[in-house]
């Protein structure tokens, strides 16, 4: 985690003691009361949960876009009760800007080790189904997702790399890259056509028959898919 540097935070004034006091002593007066703390007041406790003042957006040194715009996303959804702890636990605005860019990279950690071990996972698992032409057949499996528009779906599921999954997608690839299946005559009769036909599909796709290799349910992906219109 320490592989990534957050955003730099500055200190306000009085840091070290947090309250911005004036001492009037050293004038010859009375020594006043620390100052009411204030919405955003770097180095005091705001009023309330909603007075301090974090970052719109989180970003540090060396992490990847993609990353830093998850570790954003999860910040923002959380906000809320980030700024109730904080307050709670009577955090100065600086302090909870300080613990906001030490969660981000927490975060950001977390997520690029995750990230790594599906890379390897998804790499071991298509080595293993296509150990021959591994790179051909994954871009197959890939046109079949497109074709099939369900892509970001399996990767926002964490589904990409199961061995099923892509066996399924291979399948739809190879068969809507191959230019007889367009004319197939088997694939008409009583089939759907267009959109009708990619619903119809994916059903058969989910249903325990194509799960086992049904010649039937086979076939009869392959003729919607040469009926869907691309």
């Amino acid at each position: 985690m320490d592989d990534f540097g957050g955003m730099t935070m500055e200190s306000g004034p009085d840091a070290e003691n947090g309250t911005g006091a004036y001492d009037a002593a050293s004038e010859g007066g009375a020594a006043t009361e620390p100052a009411s703390p204030g919405l955003g007041t770097a180095g005091a406790v705001p009023e309330s949960a909603e007075g301090y003042i974090l970052p719109q957006s989180w970003e540090g040194e060396g992490v990847p876009g993609e990353i830093a715009a998850q570790v954003s996303g999860i910040l923002e959804s959380d906000r809320e009760t980030f700024m109730e702890v904080c307050h709670a636990c009577e955090l100065t605005d600086t302090q909870a800007a300080a613990l906001f860019d030490a969660l981000g990279k927490t975060l950001a950690g977390s997520l690029a080790e995750d990230n790594a071990a599906y890379n390897r996972n998804l790499e071991e698992t298509v080595t293993g189904l296509w150990p021959k032409d591994t790179a051909r057949n994954v871009e197959i499996a890939r046109r079949g997702a497109r074709f099939l528009r369900i892509g970001n779906e399996l990767d926002a599921e964490g589904l990409s790399a199961h061995p099923l999954v892509l066996r399924m997608v291979h399948a739809v690839g190879r068969m809507v890259g191959e230019d007889a299946m367009r004319g197939n005559g088997a694939a008409k009769g009583g089939l759907p056509v267009g959109e009708a036909a990619r619903v119809e599909m994916l059903k058969v796709i989910q249903s325990d028959a194509y799960r086992r290799n049904d010649p039937a349910a086979l076939r009869k992906v392959e003729a919607l898919a040469a009926r869907v219109k691309r």
